[in-house]
């Protein structure tokens, strides 16, 4: 009689926790949940400056909240079209991930969105770098060229960019491969 209950309670817990596949599937990995039936939010970020002209002074990475790659092109960011890169090069960096998730997570799309335009500020104008940053989720892309002169930003903004070009620099110091 045991046995009997026992593969009756067994193929009870089969049948009834099988999915349909229709569920939303949740991956906590203490940091951020993320819903595998949707495609994962991307950043692009970057740095250039607009008067060098070698490879050494373009810096792109694409950012999935899971993989950092960095651009092979090496070529420099637009600030009236979309960043055509591609992304090859795994970075490896495990000290920056909370950094690199805040950057992901913190993303300030309202104050972004409240901006007319690609530019924030004045980038370039007097041959400082030049941060690109780019947005991608579930359809919705935008993209901005941002100036890295804070005293040209929204208020809202300075802690976002400070970290932009803190990761920028940290990446950019540890991988010299390209």
């Amino acid at each position: 009689m045991k046995k009997i209950a026992f593969f009756t309670l067994i193929a009870f817990l089969l049948f009834t926790s099988c999915s349909t596949g229709d569920d939303v599937l949740n991956i906590d990995d203490n940091l951020r949940s993320v819903e595998v039936d949707s495609e994962p939010k991307i950043i692009v970020f970057g740095m250039y400056y607009p008067r060098c002209e070698t490879n050494l002074c373009v810096e792109v990475y694409q950012f999935n909240g899971k993989t950092l790659l960095e651009d092979v092109t090496n070529d420099k960011p637009s600030s009236n079209e979309f960043f055509k890169g591609i992304f090859k090069h795994q970075v490896t960096l495990p000290n920056i991930r909370l950094d690199l998730l805040r950057l992901y997570n913190e993303l300030p799309l309202p104050t972004l969105n409240s901006i007319t335009g690609h530019t924030i500020g004045f980038p370039g104008s007097h041959d400082q770098p030049i941060y690109y940053l780019e947005y991608n989720e579930d359809g919705n892309r935008q993209f901005w060229t941002i100036d890295s002169d804070l005293d040209n930003l929204p208020k809202e903004l300075h802690s976002y960019v400070r970290l932009l070009g803190g990761l920028i620099d940290i990446v950019h110091q540890a991988d010299t491969t390209f």
